[in-house]
């Protein structure tokens, strides 16, 4: 895979964190922040403290599967809509 498409692929995946940390609160940004942190930490399979292009992927493989709900190897506007709504509210705090 070229270094733009990986480009690319990791900003859909990192887009909705780092939007919402620019729109919330400073302490609600740094939860978001935070999170980010520990989601870089999930994909670091061999704990390096790098991520790989494979490890990337595989993360990427994971993320794609959950959000193609109907399975048919594609991601739909329903489908990315359903994603957005999900992030949304996985980011509103207390």
């Amino acid at each position: 895979m070229s270094r733009l498409k990986s480009a690319v692929l990791l900003a859909f995946l990192l887009l909705p964190l780092m939007a919402n940390a620019q729109t919330k609160p400073p302490a609600e940004g740094a939860q978001l922040r935070d999170r980010m942190k520990q989601n870089i930490q999930q994909m670091d399979a061999d704990k390096d403290g790098a991520i790989s292009k494979t490890e990337f992927m595989a993360d990427a493989e994971k993320r794609f599967a959950r959000m193609d709900a109907d399975k048919d190897g594609k991601i739909s506007k329903e489908e990315m809509a359903k994603r957005a709504d999900r992030t949304r509210q996985d980011s509103q705090y207390p």
